[in-house]
């Protein structure tokens, strides 16, 4: 049983304990005494369940808030995908953010579309480059591209668990083109908390980082119309054959970033192609199949859906060696 110390008071309403010491004898007290809330702080990774109704799981990090609604003191703070158009409302000046993507078109429309929410925001264009940041910052939220050259997202996210123990709890989402029904449950078993699907959506961005973050560092806010959503609205786009402006421009919502990074797109297709070509000449399907997904997700960024579907064509290809 409980060390005599460890006893829960008669009086007591909540026995809060970790998962590591949440053995049969915690159980059976639970069991026992249907009273008494079991709060369980379990990892952040961790999908397991309990069968005791007086049981309640609260994943790691475990801010005040999550402790306060678990024990009945206030209402829960964490978000589904479904939040509305108040709780999406708000900006978060005292957070701290590191996106990781080796493609500069995504950086920027992940940086652009989290712009409003007044964050401090850096950037890496490799996993390398992102353990380094984290050396010597403590990011809120490290959002991490899945497929790199060299070392591959979840690979950059093991060792940042395994190297920096401030890391241990900190949320880790990844950023893939690549999403199928299991793509949460094995970025869980590998120790990331969720994921966000390219090309990059405004709402789904602005949606994770509403629920990974800690509420102290969220401020909400009244949404209000600004002069600068004045002018974007009369700002015209280009029509260009074989790029649906509106598609894309329904993902981030925002003209002038959507012009930026058709900007970027342009001037950096023709160093891509070269690139892509060259890699298939010389026979690295590994990494042409990384170009080509990357492309495939900024293609699809810009409006250029044909492009992204050729592109994803070329990647089924590359993952099953298929040189034809």
């Amino acid at each position: 049983m409980f060390p005599a110390d460890l006893q829960p008071a008669e009086t007591a309403d909540n026995l809060i304990v970790s998962r590591e010491r949440f053995g049969e004898d915690a159980k059976s007290l639970l069991k026992t005494r249907p009273e008494l809330r079991g709060i369980i702080l379990e990892r952040y990774d961790s999908i397991e369940e309990f069968s005791i109704p007086n049981v309640e799981i609260v994943h790691k990090p475990a801010y005040s808030l999550n402790l306060y609604a678990a024990m009945g003191l206030c209402e829960g703070f964490e978000r589904d995908d479904s939040a509305d158009e108040a709780e999406l409302s708000f900006t978060a000046p005292e957070a701290h953010i590191l996106i990781v993507d080796d493609n500069a078109i995504n950086l920027s429309v992940a940086k652009g579309v989290i712009e409003p929410l007044g964050m401090q925001v850096d950037t890496a264009c490799s996993a390398r480059e992102a353990i380094e940041m984290v050396r010597s910052c403590r990011y809120d939220i490290v959002f991490m591209d899945h497929m790199m050259p060299e070392i591959d997202g979840i690979e950059a996210a093991h060792m940042i668990r395994s190297q920096f123990p401030s890391y241990a709890n900190v949320p880790i989402i990844a950023l893939t083109a690549n999403v199928s029904g299991g793509a949460r449950d094995m970025f869980l078993k590998e120790g990331l908390n969720d994921f966000i699907a390219k090309p990059i959506e405004l709402r789904d961005m602005i949606n994770k980082i509403r629920r990974w973050l800690s509420e102290e560092k969220i401020v909400p806010v009244s949404k209000q119309p600004s002069a600068s959503r004045k002018t974007e609205e009369t700002d015209v786009l280009p029509q260009i054959r074989g790029v649906d402006t509106g598609s894309a421009l329904s993902l981030i919502n925002n003209k002038a970033l959507l012009r930026n990074v058709m900007q970027q797109f342009y001037r950096s297709i023709d160093k891509k192609e070269a690139r892509i070509r060259s890699l298939w000449k010389t026979n690295d399907i590994k990494n042409f199949t990384i170009e080509v997904h990357s492309l495939k997700s900024t293609a699809k960024q810009i409006g250029a859906n044909h492009l992204s579907s050729v592109a994803a064509r070329l990647e089924e290809a590359g993952n099953k060696n298929d040189l034809d």
